[in-house]
């Protein structure tokens, strides 16, 4: 007869209650722990009935002698029972981890056994990544003295920062931090995803890069990334028209890209859980420094709000936490409302942003994408008009060039860079 496992231990859960009532100080390396993760109803009440002691004075066997005389049977014996539990206890933190470990592998096998197996496999898979999140569990962050945090920055006063390798760029930045929220603004065909994928290939020979790309499909954006190296127009590379010289620098760039740690992802429909569900499975093969969203508006949000601007904040809300929880730089790029076309001045602001607030709010660094050339081109006055000559003079001093403006930066100056663009193969070069 196969033996059952057993998804619990009696004896730490003993031995965590015994200890607290003993020491109210082990509760300090344990706040990650709830009711909610012991086993025994009964420890469950005893746990939460410690912590509305400690909260209001202390918890001892003189304060909690009332509660376990009326809630719990044989209450004075079993007090003394987790007392004696409680001798010898070393670290306490790793019985607190056991009995969430334990409480983990209760929930997934309970929503292992809740299962619609007449579901597509995807749907399945989802489910169980929302799921497996919820009962994710990492041991929260201690608060830690002043002074050992200023021995840290000032003996190692720029920690890990990321460069793009743009030097007028990293020289506004500093370098980025990791943890950091970057939202890259723009308008339709301002280029934004371009300079987005050059700062993601630009890290990539550094560190791992993940690239969600919800609007446009990988083979495209492959594409894109292949003009940039090779340069060869994406056109021709998707209509397979090659000359002799553009199918020799194909092949030298398409064996350059194996030194590029950078992933595409281009599922639509995504949120915030399977982002981190990804995010976790290649950062076990991967160290990843820094992933990209294209774009913002287009995520899905895990759950339906009142307004599309609370459904966008939860999104953004989610990035910076993701940003945190991985330690890496996030990118994501974000439309911008129509109100720039109805300005004199097309210069994007942060009011620009559409669905603003959030965005701006949550964002450690804003940069836009600006061209004047976009606004020339679709402002193109007649030839022979008496406005012709003065609009042919902005657009030709306009012709491939590009801003981009830093807007906000909570560590840094605001300030503008200058690029090249080159729209046919897909690049952003400074100026």
């Amino acid at each position: 007869m196969e033996n059952k496992l057993e998804l619990y231990s009696q004896e730490a859960e003993q031995a965590i209650l015994g200890s607290l009532m003993m020491n109210n100080d082990y509760l300090l390396g344990m706040d990650f722990l709830e009711a909610k993760h012991f086993y025994f109803k009964d420890h469950q009440l005893i746990f939460e009935r410690i912590i509305t002691a400690i909260a209001s004075s202390r918890a001892d066997q003189i304060t909690l002698k009332a509660f376990f005389v009326e809630r719990i049977e044989n209450g004075l014996s079993y007090m003394s029972t987790l007392f004696g539990q409680a001798s010898g206890v070393i670290d306490l933190k790793d019985y607190a981890r056991l009995i969430v470990d334990f409480w983990q592998k209760r929930q997934l096998q309970e929503s292992l056994q809740k299962i619609n197996f007449s579901d597509d496999f995807l749907t399945i898979r989802d489910s169980l990544d929302d799921q497996l999140i919820d009962y994710g569990f990492e041991s929260s962050k201690q608060p830690q003295h002043i002074s050992k945090l200023v021995d840290k920055v000032i003996d190692d006063p720029k920690g890990e920062l990321l460069f793009f390798d743009f030097e007028n760029l990293d020289g506004l930045t500093g370098g980025v931090e990791l943890s950091d929220l970057i939202i890259l603004g723009g308008l339709p065909s301002s280029g934004k995803t371009t300079l987005c994928l050059n700062l993601a290939r630009n890290i990539s020979k550094k560190g791992g890069v993940i690239f969600f790309s919800i609007e446009v499909k990988d083979s495209s954006l492959a594409r894109k990334f292949l003009s940039e190296l090779a340069s060869v127009n994406p056109f021709r590379i998707k209509q397979g028209n090659l000359n002799q010289g553009e199918h020799s620098s194909l092949d030298r760039s398409r064996k350059d890209t194996a030194n590029y740690q950078l992933m595409i992802d281009d599922e639509s429909g995504m949120t915030i859980s399977k982002m981190r569900s990804k995010i976790k499975r290649i950062k076990r093969k991967m160290d990843i420094k820094m992933i990209c969203i294209d774009y913002l508006q287009l995520m899905t949000p895990q759950k339906k709000e009142f307004s599309r601007e609370q459904e966008v904040s939860k999104i953004v809300e989610g990035l910076k936490k993701i940003a945190k929880d991985f330690n890496i730089v996030v990118v994501a790029l974000s439309q911008l409302s129509r109100a720039v076309h109805g300005r004199e001045n097309k210069r994007p602001i942060l009011s620009d942003l559409r669905d603003s607030g959030a965005v701006e709010a949550n964002a450690d660094i804003v940069m836009f994408v600006h061209r004047d050339e976009y606004f020339l081109e679709r402002s193109r006055e007649p030839e022979g008009s008496k406005n012709y000559k003065e609009w042919l003079s902005l657009y030709e001093a306009s012709k491939s060039r590009a801003d981009v403006i830093l807007a906000k930066q909570r560590n840094g100056q605001l300030g503008d860079c200058q690029f090249h663009f080159d729209g046919l193969f897909s690049r952003f070069t400074q100026l």
